[in-house]
């Protein structure tokens, strides 16, 4: 909604046990239990500090529901006035808006950063421009009083018919892909690539919806980058990489150890099965993984870095998934024309086994056998 004035604060009074704090123009917080009958005014402030906002409110969420603000009054000083908005969710979860921000930060009862809400400058649906007052429906939507907008924005959870099953990033915003997905004794399995460290990651959701890291050190290599397929075989979780390695710091001259595969019988402890791109580094990453026949088949990019050209996308093959137990079944981007230089994807159907290629010469290509 359009205001004739600049909103500074916002609340939502709701039968929940969400504490919700605002940021008058006066500059009096009002802090609400909205446990029924359980409300109340606290005292004068001046701007919050985050750092003591969050260790303060820890202490505050860690007393009975109804005894949170009766035993603690709120005195948060900041010099530079850098946060103006703040609310709790029923998950304790801090919300934060800083000044002249254009994004609300969310970071657990602890401190721990969880996620980032907004983050584009402007005046669109989803943008801000100078956040401050927060507030928290029982729904978990957050109203944001939208300052230089003049307005109030609700950021809703989700789209409909869909539900987020995981925190933003697993909690790291710089795990920014979630790529290949895979159950796997009874769990669900997500590899994860971080931009920050080139580190590839995997995590496990339980079946109780509880996401746990169970891979975070490149299985143990720092040249592999990224995870780009997940597969169960005979009663194994199996994992393809990319493995790149920058020559300098400013990455001007890289080369690759060869994609690799690793698997697991329990989904935490893994062993390498495939290295060095089957022996030829210049296979730099494995990209499909596919069960056909009773046996697993691994496709290849192909790429010479030093030479700047390509020998060909491959597939290789294993009937155990054993480490030593892999046949090459094509080469050469299977006709000998090397402008296929990566086999990117693969399904079985109608009894023949597909791969789709990279072409980018002549346009991809689809081949099955």
């Amino acid at each position: 909604a359009l205001l004739s004035d600049v909103p500074r604060t916002i609340s939502v009074e709701a039968a929940s046990d969400a504490l919700l704090f605002q940021v008058p123009r006066a500059g009096i917080r009002r802090v609400l239990d909205a446990v029924p009958g359980d409300w109340m005014y606290m005292h004068r402030l001046s701007t919050l500090n985050a750092t003591l906002a969050l260790k303060i409110l820890a202490e505050v969420l860690a007393l009975p529901p109804r005894a949170r603000f009766a035993r603690l009054l709120l005195r948060i000083a900041s010099p530079d006035g850098s946060v103006r908005g703040l609310a709790v969710d029923a998950q304790n979860n801090v919300y934060i808006a800083s000044r002249w921000s254009h994004w609300i930060d969310v970071y657990d009862q602890n401190g721990a950063f969880l996620t980032r809400w907004g983050g584009s400058f402007g005046g669109r649906s989803g943008q801000l421009a100078d956040a401050r007052g927060l507030a928290l429906d029982q729904e978990g939507g957050l109203y944001i009083a939208d300052l230089n907008n003049a307005r109030v924005q609700k950021l809703a959870r989700g789209a409909p018919g869909w539900t987020q099953t995981n925190i933003n990033g697993f909690g790291d915003r710089d795990n920014i892909v979630a790529r290949p997905l895979q159950a796997f004794g009874g769990q669900l399995y997500a590899g994860v690539y971080n931009r920050r460290s080139d580190d590839p990651q995997i995590w496990r959701m339980s079946p109780a919806g509880v996401w746990t890291a169970v891979m975070t050190n490149s299985f143990g290599d720092p040249s592999n980058m990224d995870i780009t397929r997940l597969i169960e075989f005979s009663g194994q979780l199996y994992a393809g990489t990319e493995n790149w390695v920058c020559d300098d710091p400013s990455c001007n001259t890289s080369h690759s150890n060869g994609g690799q595969v690793w698997r697991s019988g329990d989904g935490v402890t893994w062993s390498q099965v495939a290295s060095a791109g089957f022996g030829d580094a210049t296979n730099f990453v494995v990209i499909p993984l596919a069960v056909f026949g009773g046996q697993l088949y691994a496709g290849t990019d192909n790429w010479d870095v030093a030479a700047n050209t390509t020998n060909g996308a491959q597939v290789w093959r294993s009937s155990t998934g054993n480490a030593g137990a892999w046949t090459r079944v094509a080469s050469a981007g299977f006709d000998g024309a090397t402008d296929n230089h990566g086999a990117h994807s693969a399904a079985v159907h109608g009894g023949y086994l597909y791969v789709g290629t990279l072409n980018s010469v002549d346009g991809a290509e689809l081949w099955r056998s």
